[in-house]
């Protein structure tokens, strides 16, 4: 199975005599000397103040394992999720874009290495991030709060998710080796048993670096419920002697994680670069058996290597061409901007052949205008709207009739659906949980924005390849 080792290296906060820029450093040699590489997942303030400190030598060593962006601001507000909050899926992409992708060539230059991810710091994230890290920087997303299935990776908003399935250690267990003797008893099963249920990947959490000398989270002091305090307190420390100990029952899980047999060590790019190859193309059989459960269930299905909307648009191709193609293209198109309404304006019962190629064709015009699904379509030789999901079923159904070589198409118009994609509600349920959650978060941070494009990004969902 593989894993990646994951540490969130946040602590930007304590003055430099602590020496909590040391740790990562000492983890970094540790690893290196045991042949593994760690993935660092660095808040942009964190890289800043390292290179403002000269500590060159802390830089130098951590290059020699992966830097993820672990956010550019990390817990000054409006974090990430808090600038996002307001705003519709557009402004929230530009605002992304312009927040984070400057932390990420700015981690670039001071490690002077490639940025292999990007990564969630607490529970700030959104699908517009998401977006953001898959199409502008072509990387993957760690911490995610997409539901990813056994092989716990996934795609949502054309970004490769990594699934929040995993195994960890407690920092403050470095200085217990009693504690560590357990921890490795309960990893041995936990591997055995992830790697039965077929886990391709899962992250090894060892790390907050700062909580392995820290009693309380910096953030926690300095940042809760929406609030930038000032000066900084700094949490009560533990001795230097227990550091010492710590050093050591480091490196000795670090050598029990690269000498298990069952593990391979990969770094969160590389891992991408493995899974991470993007289907192109939908047959016709996929696309059949696809269109069959979706109306035996009467359900927009989730679990296949292309999404419900890269299948949606198939399906209008094909309703458009005098008999469906061997395949179709996927272009990695998105979810809709709005909900969709379950009844058609006038309330029809049926639809034919030429009606079906009008909505087939008035849904793929408005792919190519905006690279999104629409809420919803012209009734066909009526007055109103039909929602997304209505349409859905009428043309998947459409598109089988057409499959079969039907001579006289006449579809039935389900009139009461589910408006989402299967897994709709679970995404949306998992990432409201963490946004209220997180005690960094503005305590009347509105949830109405970024819970709906959760929600309706969730037609992006799909499969490795």
């Amino acid at each position: 199975m593989d894993v990646s080792l994951c540490f969130d290296t946040e602590d930007y906060t304590s003055p430099p005599e602590w020496g909590m820029d040391d740790i990562p450093k000492w983890m970094s040699e540790i690893m290196t000397s045991e042949g593994v590489t760690g993935t660092f997942l660095v808040i942009g303030h964190k890289a800043r103040a390292i290179r403002d400190r000269k500590r060159r030598d802390v830089i130098a060593a951590m290059r020699k394992h992966e830097i993820g962006l672990h956010t550019n601001f990390g817990s000054d507000h409006p974090t990430l999720s808090e600038a996002l909050a307001p705003l519709d899926w557009h402004e929230a992409v530009k605002l992304a874009d312009e927040r984070e992708s400057p932390g990420f060539k700015e981690l670039g230059e001071i490690f002077d290495t490639e940025i292999g991810t990007g990564s969630t710091h607490g529970a700030s994230q959104a699908a517009a991030m998401h977006y953001v890290c898959g199409t502008k920087w072509d990387r993957g997303w760690l911490y995610s709060f997409v539901p990813c299935g056994k092989e716990n990776l996934c795609w949502y908003a054309n970004c490769l998710q990594f699934g929040y399935k995993g195994i960890g250690i407690s920092e403050s267990s470095y200085s217990k080796p009693k504690e560590v003797d357990e921890t490795l008893k309960r990893w041995a099963k936990d591997v055995d048993r992830l790697a039965a249920e077929g886990t391709k990947w899962c992250y090894i959490f060892l790390a907050h670096p700062l909580m392995v000398r820290c009693k309380q989270f910096n953030d926690a002091l300095n940042y809760a419920d929406g609030k930038n305090r000032w000066p900084w307190r700094t949490p009560e420390m533990r001795t230097l002697e227990e550091m010492e100990v710590a050093k050591q029952q480091f490196r000795r899980v670090v050598h029990w994680i690269a000498k298990h047999p069952k593990l391979n060590v990969r770094t969160l790019r590389q891992t991408q670069l493995r899974y991470g190859k993007r289907k192109t193309k939908i047959s016709r059989a996929e696309l059949a058996g696809y269109a069959q459960e979706a109306h035996r269930h009467q359900s927009i299905r989730t679990g296949y290597t292309f999404s419900p909307a890269d299948a949606l648009v198939a399906v209008c191709q094909g309703l458009l061409a005098a008999s469906p193609p061997a395949s179709s293209p996927i272009n990695g198109v998105l979810g809709p901007l709005g909900e969709s309404g379950r009844m058609p304006d006038n309330a029809l019962a049926r639809i034919g052949q030429n009606e079906l190629r009008v909505l087939a064709k008035s849904l793929l015009d408005h792919v190519r205008k905006t690279g999104m699904l629409p809420s919803g379509l012209p009734v066909p030789n009526g007055a109103g709207r039909m929602g997304l999901a209505p349409a859905f079923h009428t043309l998947v159904d459409g598109w089988l009739q057409h499959h079969r070589r039907e001579k006289d198409i006449r579809v039935r118009v389900t009139h009461i659906c589910n408006r989402y994609p299967q897994n709709a509600d679970e995404i949306e349920a998992t990432a409201r949980k963490r946004w209220l959650n997180w005690p960094i978060h503005d305590i009347n941070m509105p949830l109405e924005n970024l819970s709906r494009h959760a929600r309706l990004m969730s037609w992006t969902w799909k499969t490795l390849a």
